[in-house]
């Protein structure tokens, strides 16, 4: 069993000076002082911070975010946060159902954003049962924000259900972030951060047993941190973390440019699997690469006081980081291969201080010819003149306790294994390399000795007034300095300060005539100081109110009835108020009555008029108001005279009339009554039409219409319902019958794109698949919209419904297949409806048409932005130098094509085009390259490249495009390449469950076969439109600077993929490069007799094993002393 640790850190450079907050000794050095102007902003706290809770039985519906109302998920906090904000977790298990995105918040550098666990509480992070896989990045956490700072979280639980990456915590373009005492563990990946993300700070942090199994290169991708794809020109530092028991490294610095700090850090027993016995990935200590170019006269990596022990493989490796490295204060032990070592690019670094002692393989190991190297323990070759390292030198060999608690503080155990004896040469052995130390010179190793002469430790308590200083600080807090004697004893004087506030006191006081305060008898306003038992002073100041005696008069009207003060008739009267204060008031009362009345009215209105607002026969009260303020009550009786309504409909055929009237409308007219009451009579008028109808129908021979079979005219009368005749006269015309078209369309196994010139009498989906269906060559359809036509567990379902003249296709077929339409032709000209983004448009022209001449009006009208054929060959524009470049050549007859334009538009199809021009020669097959996808492929994103003659290339020389090991596309040159300085390259996505193509995400590498020479090169290039990641239907174009011999590394070694398994007659075996020259395949059945031997000669092998009887074989390919063996099953006999 082993532990791991991390220790309170110890200085990294010269100390200049140190401030202990929350327990955390901040010590500013050269190349980290970020990191105390980091902690030094998180301290100032804004005067207008919020705090919000989660619990794990919160409600993001109807909690409100306090401690008594929590939330439940992080992405409703991120709704609300904003800088200065705390968010505590409370303890307990959180089983999120959705990846929390936690984009678009900033703190900032005196206000952070903190996500905190509640004091003394644990708040456990994982997915629930339901968790919904999300789009790339698969992560728990996907962070994108400034000045956020996590404390006391730990992330559990979150393994892999698919084969991509699976990672606890994902921070991208993120700067100015602090993570403390995170707990990542037993998850697909232990955490990363990535992009342009600079002054970022891990520090205090464990990750470990994280582990990769379904990835398809398993348990090469579960790293404990990484940190990977980092820009240069960042700076990120991880500080007293643990790493241990993770399948494949401790930390990762893969294709990181920036600059990384790695010191005080503990990694072990990294790249095995689950039982910590069985190899799982490389299984590197600290891995310390690769960079994407060569950084040869500039540091990049830091990496010291580290422990890294029993690791698979290395303690620390280089592992292609093409740049200088400080390796400082590092002890490597007992490690499965190398301790320290670099195996490319020999680099000026520095190593200076370091311990590596019984690791399997060697202690040391890589090429020193530019490095500086001393002070090191014994290596026969790096040096010769160093003190031999053996288990006599330290305290303790024993990793008992290496992964227990930490301190209070956080900080690492502190343990006894791999400190050094008293008795050990190892001490005073090393060199000053800017990191305090005890005694006459550095020790070796990652621990200082404790040197006999003790520290003095001095505590004192200050007191000073706000708004003084003491040694410059000017807050309550704790502080520590450093006092160094002559006799090289430290004094640590630790100041507990506190600052006493004074204040400014303002009082209001009341006194009566006679009194006094503080001796004052008047009104007015008086400052005098207080001074407190701390010695601060404090300025009162005392607002005076003199309370004198008033004589009050007052009017007072009242209304009849009521009373005031109990009095109801009018007169004179006095009364003595008492205040509060004791001050007498004499209020004198002029008491006036006023009267009030009641008045009763009769009114008469006719209908439509009103009284008072009133329109309805009744008895109304309203109350009216004197200027004395009395109120009168008059009552209405009103009386309506009503008039009579009435309504009605009449209707009338065209040419006849009503009342005079002969077009539709609403009539009103009034009749008079004798009572003088009139009644109004509404008509509503309809006047009906009659027709003359010509109509000219067309039908074919042997079709009728209303029983008429001869062309010639007829006439009949309709009678519509409103008793008004119409006339129709039928023109009709006999149209010999047209035969039958059929169209044949090829289909290739895999994807395809079809439409098709003819018009089927019955244009449902699956009717016109149904022979393809039958024949079990169908697998699935889909329209430019995403529905589809295919197999599920209920039968074929269609919710694609008829096919559309204008659409074309996606189809894919289990092997090469014709599919036959038949009906009329489409009439032509028609216009194609474009939407922005991506179509997938129909050719429904039976010829072939140069294809810039098809597409001219919606390049005229500048909406055209790409289009692809099935096969990802494309038009595109590569710019004002090259302009537009057609790569498809002709649109022909059953083919359907992906345009993309930008915004909405039509596309005209002509009736006739000019015989077209537009063929493109056959592309030359490549004979080293060789892509692995299936048929046409499909999701293709075209490489456009430029470059070619001033990089000298050749006909016959070959490009390719790799996903990592997989090339997913590739293109031999052609005269007519070097003669246009271009070339694309098409290249495929990833079919569903297969690795035979690109993910999106994933970054593009480019190789150049040099068919001359017979090797293989990278390319350096330039981007001059896009980025250099696979997307699906997207484009880069770059051009070619340089070309240099590809360089092999661990991470390009040879593998083998062999697919599909069980197979009947054809299997693929694909190299991930070209195999050495002699690499031999063998095919034997199980007694070991062979069938089928063969050298390989390209890095996609096909073997042909049709004749084979149905049964278990042996496939094995041997490179010359190393040999693979895979098991073969054959489903089916000749």
């Amino acid at each position: 069993m082993f532990d791991v640790l991390i220790n309170e850190y110890p200085a990294p450079e010269r100390v200049i000076g140190r401030v202990i907050r929350n327990g955390i000794i901040l010590k500013i050095g050269k190349h980290n002082l970020f990191i105390s102007v980091l902690f030094l902003f998180f301290f100032a706290v804004s005067a207008n911070a919020t705090t919000y809770y989660l619990s794990p039985t919160g409600n993001d519906t109807t909690g409100d975010g306090s401690i008594s109302s929590p939330w439940f998920t992080l992405n409703k906090a991120w709704k609300v946060v904003t800088a200065g904000d705390t968010i505590y977790l409370r303890g307990g298990t959180y089983e999120f159902n959705s990846r929390q995105t936690l984009f678009g918040k900033n703190g900032n550098s005196g206000n952070f954003i903190h996500i905190f666990a509640y004091p003394d509480e644990t708040p456990v992070l994982t997915k629930s049962g339901s968790f919904v896989t999300p789009s790339w990045p698969i992560t728990l956490l996907y962070v994108q924000g400034d000045y956020t700072r996590w404390k006391g979280i730990e992330i559990y639980g979150f393994s892999q259900a698919t084969n991509e990456i699976w990672s606890a915590f994902r921070f991208t373009n993120s700067n100015n972030n602090i993570l403390e005492q995170i707990n990542s563990h037993h998850n697909g990946h232990g955490g990363i951060i990535t992009g342009n993300s600079t002054k970022n700070l891990i520090i205090n942090c464990d990750f470990h047993h994280n582990y990769d199994p379904l990835t398809t290169d398993a348990y090469g991708n579960g790293d404990g941190l990484e940190f990977p794809y980092i820009n240069y020109g960042t700076d990120n530092t991880v500080m007293g973390c643990r790493f241990y028991l993770n399948s494949d490294d401790g930390i990762d610095l893969w294709e990181n440019d920036g600059y990384v700090t790695i010191e005080n850090c503990w990694s072990w027993m990294n790249g095995y699997r689950e039982d910590g016995v069985t190899p799982g990935g490389n299984g590197e200590g600290i891995k310390l690469g690769k960079t994407t170019t060569r950084y040869s006269s500039e540091f990049l990596r830091k990496v010291r006081n580290n422990l890294s022990f029993y690791n698979r493989n290395d303690g620390i490796s280089q592992n292609a980081a093409n740049c200088k490295i400080y390796y400082y204060n590092n002890t490597l032990y007992a490690n499965g291969y190398r301790g320290l070592e670099w195996f490319i690019y020999a680099s000026a670094n520095v190593v200076q201080n370091n311990i590596s002692l019984g690791n399997e393989n060697s202690n040391y190991s890589g090429e020193i010819t530019n490095a500086t190297i001393n002070n090191n323990t014994y290596h026969a070759t790096w040096q010769p003149k160093g003190p031999v390292a053996t288990s006599d030198d330290f305290v303790s060999i024993d990793t008992t306790g290496v992964s227990g608690p930490r301190q209070a503080d956080g900080s690492l155990p502190d343990i006894d294994f791999l400190k050094l004896k008293s008795s050990s040469d190892l001490i005073d052995a090393g060199i000053d390399v800017g990191i305090d130390y005890n005694g006459t010179a550095p020790d070796l190793g990652a621990f200082e000795f404790q040197a006999a002469v003790a520290k003095e430790y001095t505590t004192e308590k200050i007191s000073i007034c706000e708004g003084e200083s003491y040694e410059g600080w000017t807050v309550s807090g704790e502080y520590e300095r450093i006092l160094t004697a002559s006799s090289g004893a430290d004094s640590i004087v630790t100041t507990s300060l506190t600052v006493n506030p004074i204040y400014d006191v303002t009082e209001n006081i009341t006194i009566f005539e006679g009194e006094n305060y503080q001796g004052w008898t008047e009104s007015g306003q008086y400052k005098r100081t207080l001074t407190s038992v701390s010695g601060c002073d404090s300025i009162a100041t005392t607002n005076l109110t003199l309370a004198l005696t008033k004589n009050t008069t007052e009017n007072i009207s009242i209304c009849e009835g009521t009373s005031y003060e109990g009095w109801t008739t009018p007169n004179k009267y006095e009364r003595i108020l008492t205040a509060a204060s004791g001050a007498d008031s004499i209020v004198t009362t002029n008491l006036t009555v006023n009267p009030t009345y009641d008045v009763t009215e009769n009114i008469t209105i006719l209908e439509g008029e009103n009284y008072q607002g009133w329109t309805e026969s009744g008895q109304y009260k309203r109350t009216l108001t004197s200027v004395s303020g009395c109120d009168s009550i008059v009552t209405t009786n009103l009386t309506l005279a009503l008039t009579k309504n009435t309504t009605e409909n009449i209707s009338i055929c065209e040419g006849t009339s009503y009342e005079g009237w002969t077009t539709p409308g609403k009539y009103e007219r009034i009749l008079t009554a004798a009572s003088g009451a009139d009644s109004i009579v509404t008509t509503y008028l309809t006047v009906n039409p009659t027709y003359d109808v010509t109509e000219n129908i067309t039908i074919f021979e042997g079709e009728s219409y209303r029983g008429w079979t001869e062309s010639g005219q007829y006439e009949r009368t309709l009678t519509s319902v409103t008793g008004c005749d119409s006339i129709v006269t039928t023109y009709l015309k006999i149209k010999q019958a047209l035969p039958t078209l059929t169209q044949s369309i090829q289909l290739d196994k895999g994807w395809n794109i079809f439409s098709s010139y003819l018009n089927p009498p019955n244009s449902n989906m699956e009717h016109l698949l149904e022979s393809l269906q039958k024949q079990n060559q169908l697998i699935e359809v889909q329209d430019e919209n995403g529905n589809t036509y295919q197999k599920n567990e209920n039968g074929w379902e269609n919710n694609i419904g008829e096919i559309k003249i204008s659409e074309g296709y996606k189809i894919r077929v289990t092997n090469s297949s014709m599919l036959q339409i038949q009906g009329d032709s489409i009439l032509l000209p028609l216009n194609i409806e474009l939407k922005t983004g991506w179509n997938i448009i129909s050719f429904p022209y039976n010829g072939s048409v140069d294809a810039m001449w098809f597409l001219q009006p919606i390049i005229n009208n500048g909406i055209l932005e790409k289009v692809q054929d099935e096969k990802g060959n494309s038009i595109e524009n590569w710019g004002t130098s090259i302009g537009w470049i057609n790569g498809i050549g002709n649109f022909t007859a059953g083919e359907g094509y992906l345009v993309q334009v930008n915004k909405n538009g039509l596309l005209p199809i002509l009736h006739n085009y000019e015989k077209s021009a537009g063929l493109l020669a056959d592309e030359p097959e490549t004979n080293y390259f060789h892509a692995d996808y299936e048929g046409n492929g499909f999701g293709h994103m075209n490489v456009n490249i430029t470059g070619l003659n001033e990089t000298n290339l050749q006909v016959g020389d070959e490009i390719a495009a790799f996903d990592g090991d997989i090339c997913v596309g590739a293109v031999k040159l052609s005269e007519t390449n070097l003669i246009s300085n271009v070339v694309s390259i098409r290249t495929s996505a990833a079919d569903k469950n297969k690795t035979n193509g690109f993910i999106e995400g994933n970054s593009i590498q480019l190789r150049i076969w040099d068919t001359v020479k017979d090797e293989v090169n990278s390319c350096v290039t330039k981007v001059m439109n896009g980025e250099l990641v696979y997307q699906k239907q997207g484009s880069v174009f770059v051009r070619i600077e340089e070309k240099k011999k590809y360089e092999m590394n661990d991470s390009n070694t040879l593998k083998v993929n062999m697919y599909p398994n069980p197979a009947s007659n054809i299997i693929t075996i694909h190299f991930s490069t070209l195999p050495e020259k002699g690499t031999r395949i063998e095919l034997t059945d199980m007694t070991g007799k062979q069938l089928i031997i063969r050298e390989a000669q390209s890095n996609q092998e096909i073997l042909n094993i049709q004749e084979q009887p149905a049964g278990m074989y042996l496939v094995k390919i041997i490179a010359g002393k190393n040999y693979q063996v895979n098991k073969l099953i054959k489903t089916e006999s000749p």
